[in-house]
């Protein structure tokens, strides 16, 4: 072989391996990337998965609220355990978990705000009536239950009926309400019985048996009947019940005696 060709020869080795020393360079370097993300990515996850590093530590609680105290909330949501970070927090969890424990709520919020904020907000039933012993009821018919030493205006109406009249006996209420108050009379309580049978007890302590049926005619019959003793004795008559369930006239109980 002349020199001419050993030295090509040469160069050609030369080359070939600076192209793999190239090739292999470039691959180590890759693989030094990828490693780096990859342990990076860990350590982020690590780092936010800790909650030392992003605890929700503020939570703040908004809407207007009569029966609901921060420390309703604040024990309700510690009952989960541990607050978890910013990143892990199950916001629907812990909305579950209050709606679950605090029946007053009628709606809630639940949301996160960065870095380490839980935002609340809360709307309660609006009480509206007493419904049976332990319940009550807002605008609308809904029961609800709340500690009954929340509530401060004890002067709410007390309705008595059996499951599934709270519709009804709502209905009934409203209805004899705005008929009554025209004439300065005011219910304290109504009854509506297994058989649908209406009794009204008024705040001056009248009580009223109507019956299963035309209630508003025999409530319209009341009024006539307190009108007429109003101008026989001139004075506030004296009456324990008027039993209106009668197709004309009525039963009238006095503290002392019973006229028909």
């Amino acid at each position: 072989m002349t020199q001419a060709s050993r030295n090509i020869s040469e160069q050609g080795y030369n080359k070939d391996n600076k192209y793999r020393i190239s090739n292999l360079l470039g691959l180590f370097f890759l693989i030094a990337v990828l490693a780096v993300i990859a342990i990076g990515g860990w350590t982020i996850t690590r780092w936010m998965d800790d909650a030392d590093h992003l605890p929700l530590s503020l939570l703040v609680i908004s809407g207007d609220r009569q029966l609901t105290r921060d420390d309703d909330i604040r024990e309700v949501i510690m009952s989960l355990g541990e607050p978890k970070t910013f990143i892990t927090q199950n916001v629907d969890e812990i909305q579950q978990h209050i709606m679950a424990n605090l029946p007053w709520i009628r709606q809630i919020s639940v949301r996160k705000q960065w870095p380490d904020m839980l935002k609340i907000h809360v709307t309660e039933f609006k009480p509206y009536a007493f419904y049976n012993t332990s319940e009550l009821l807002d605008p609308e018919g809904h029961i609800f239950q709340v500690p009954m030493s929340r509530i401060e205006d004890k002067s709410y109406p007390h309705l008595f009926g059996g499951k599934g009249s709270e519709k009804i006996l709502l209905n009934g209420f409203n209805e004899m309400k705005l008929f009554l108050a025209k004439y300065g009379f005011e219910i304290k309580s109504i009854v509506l019985n297994d058989r649908y049978a209406w009794q009204i007890l008024l705040t001056n302590g009248i009580r009223l048996e109507l019956g299963r049926r035309d209630r508003m005619l025999r409530l319209g019959r009341f009024v006539t009947i307190y009108s007429t003793l109003l101008q026989q004795t001139n004075e506030q008559p004296n009456i324990n019940y008027i039993d209106l369930r009668y197709g004309t006239g009525a039963a009238v109980s006095f503290s002392s005696q019973s006229i028909k």
